[in-house]
């Protein structure tokens, strides 16, 4: 097996509202897919992979704004659209195994645990093609650049 890494970024407590946080998902989603085509489709997670492949998430304002709301249970969204404990997204790419990419935001909150952290990690394919480019000085700094603006 080939080496595993991520491209994450962490920041400290920043509670944000619903609007805030889906807008900043759709933007990094849409840089992304602008920065290399491994990250054009997004699906979320499934009991099996066929399941999951069922699950394609369109990328729009109204979708996303679902997929992070789907995250909150009821009565924790409150009037301003802040969540009680932040909002929690995870998709993957859809493509075969260890040539997948995934995408995880833990995001919103004010976090009163210590060393909890706001984050948005980002894993490249254990191996194949978008393994080597994404791995690029320049695509990683891309990439990088991309969650330090979000």
């Amino acid at each position: 097996m080939s080496n595993s890494f991520i491209i994450g970024a962490y920041w400290g407590s920043r509670a944000e509202p619903l609007m805030i946080v889906s807008d900043k998902v759709l933007r990094t989603l849409n840089m992304l897919a602008e920065t290399d085509e491994q990250f054009l489709n997004w699906y979320e997670g499934g009991m099996s992979r066929k399941k999951a492949l069922e699950k394609k998430v369109s990328i729009d304002s109204e979708s996303i704004e679902k997929l992070c709301r789907s995250s909150v249970k009821k009565g924790e969204l409150d009037e301003n659209g802040f969540a009680k404990y932040g909002f929690i997204t995870g998709l993957w790419t859809g493509h075969q195994d260890q040539e997948t990419s995934g995408i995880q935001f833990i995001v919103g909150d004010t976090f009163k645990i210590p060393n909890i952290k706001n984050v948005c990690v980002i894993n490249i394919p254990f191996k194949g093609a978008a393994h080597d480019r994404l791995l690029e000085v320049e695509k990683a700094k891309s990439i990088l650049g991309i969650l330090v603006e979000i």
